[in-house]
């Protein structure tokens, strides 16, 4: 198991572009069960392209 180490990510903090579908945004999220930061894709789930299954770049 790693060592946590300090990481300036905060929730809502944004990056990208998305590694898995090149959408422009990967936003930094809290686990509901976890609590812990995780970045995910922001592509909207709505429309034709139902959004993305990225949920990686966990901080840990």
């Amino acid at each position: 198991m790693k060592e946590p180490m300090d990481h300036p990510t905060e929730r809502g903090e944004k990056t990208g572009p998305c590694p898995e579908c090149g959408y422009h945004e990967v936003v930094a999220r809290k686990s509901r069960t976890t609590g812990e930061l995780y970045f995910g894709c922001a592509k909207p789930k709505q429309g034709p392209s139902k959004g993305c299954n990225f949920k990686g770049c966990r901080s840990h």
